[in-house]
């Protein structure tokens, strides 16, 4: 992306927001450690003691990654609100996974889904293909996840998107390899509050640049973007919430650059990169809200990121070791 002035405009606040994101994921991983059982079952299922509601925000997370959060906003921006009919499909497919299978799963007292396919099918080979399958599919969805964030901070900030990677890579490694799954749990929860309020504070602005509320379904509906219109379940409400939420941020930003397209007037490349382009744009005054949006990417990378970790550490003490 070529923002003039961009980096300019990523000030020691926006440093300090950034940091903070950082250090709390850290100390969340530190301070299971240092307080946990430190037995096998306890670090990778917790205890099976968690409360509803880290686990609820946990799971909302692991449907809002990076890729998520611009390319919602870039889709709407772009063809219009369309996509908000996954919603339907996202409704109907935690119900019946709340209804029919987290049932099964819970009362047989598993510690991963690869292990019932084994024993309802009686076929290790079966086991392994899911395993295997599984896990190449979070590898290179983990890559897209870590490197796309890191082309938004390098535009903002004077460092390399290599660098980024490496230094998110060691702060997910360092707490999720420390706290077990209490912390990945935790510091999902804590990066999910950080998405919504980073997309919040993105949303109500463009609203309120656009001229509220009405003029963004006016200036929408005008330009042909308003057409096609207990744990699991606390999850269904905040991912129907956040995938909504993102959706009408879109609407409201495409209505603030309405007649003045940063993609036609060159200034970006693709749809996915106008929502970093906003916040620059018209937010990138204000101390501290550059550095909330990038503590909300990269809280989407990280929350997948451990994750995929904790994936890779179930499976090869469970179902290899097994």
């Amino acid at each position: 992306m070529d923002y003039s002035k961009a980096t300019s405009k990523f000030g020691v606040v926006d440093y300090c927001v950034f940091t903070v994101m950082l250090v709390g994921s850290l100390g969340i991983g530190f301070f299971h450690c240092l307080r946990g059982k430190n037995t096998t079952h306890d670090f990778l299922l917790a205890g099976r003691s968690m409360s509803p509601w880290p686990i609820a925000l946990s799971l909302t997370a692991t449907f809002i990654s990076s890729i998520s959060i611009l390319g919602y906003v870039g889709e709407v921006y772009g063809h219009g609100i369309q996509l908000m009919w996954s919603l339907v499909g996202n409704f109907l497919g935690v119900v019946v996974a709340a209804k029919v299978f987290a049932p099964i799963i819970y009362n047989m007292k598993l510690e991963s889904v690869n292990q019932y396919l084994e024993q309802r099918f009686g076929s290790p080979m079966l086991k392994k293909l899911v395993m295997s399958t599984s896990s190449l599919s979070s590898l290179f969805y983990l890559g897209l996840c870590l490197y796309a964030p890191t082309l938004a901070l390098e535009s903002v900030t004077p460092f390399s998107s290599n660098t980024y990677i490496v230094l998110l890579g060691m702060v997910v490694t360092v707490y999720s390899s420390c706290g077990g799954m209490k912390a990945v749990v935790w510091t999902d929860a804590f990066q999910t509050l950080i998405i919504i309020l980073g997309v919040i504070v993105a949303t109500i602005c463009a609203v309120v640049f656009a001229g509220g509320p009405a003029a963004v379904w006016s200036v929408a509906s005008e330009h042909g973007r308003t057409q096609g219109l207990e744990v699991l379940y606390l999850n269904l409400f905040g991912l129907l919430a956040l995938q909504a939420l993102l959706f009408f941020c879109g609407m409201a930003i495409f209505a603030v650059y309405a007649g003045c397209d940063p993609i036609t007037l060159g200034f970006i490349s693709t749809k996915d990169q106008i929502l970093p382009y906003y916040v620059l744009d018209y937010l990138g005054y204000l101390q501290g809200v550059p550095g909330l949006f990038v503590a909300c990417l990269i809280s989407g990378t990280m929350r997948y990121f451990s994750c995929c970790g904790d994936h890779a550490v179930k499976i090869a003490i469970l179902d290899v070791r097994h």
